[in-house]
């Protein structure tokens, strides 16, 4: 299991070209768009070599309204990622 260091919360759309289908060659459009239009941003040292992941979501405050975090995936791999002994 990988660590996900999430750092920024996006209100967008469904047709955000920019989210769903980015460039997959120019990381710099795509990191200064989040870092304009995040609703919440923690600073981070992040790299050209750096994984990322969005998960989104639907909302109901608009039509095809979507809630997006962004995190980076960190080389951190946890062979236990539950604390709980409930999962084994």
């Amino acid at each position: 299991w990988h660590e996900i260091a999430l750092f920024a919360f996006l209100r967008t759309d469904a047709y955000d070209s920019l989210i769903y289908t980015p460039k997959l060659n120019d990381e710099k459009q795509f990191m200064d768009y989040v870092q304009t239009n995040a609703k919440s941003l923690i600073d981070t040292n992040l790299t050209g070599n750096d994984h990322f992941i969005s998960l989104s979501t639907c909302t109901v405050a608009k039509t095809n309204g979507r809630y997006v975090l962004i995190g980076r995936i960190t080389g951190k791999i946890s062979d236990k990622p539950f604390k709980s002994t409930k999962y084994k």
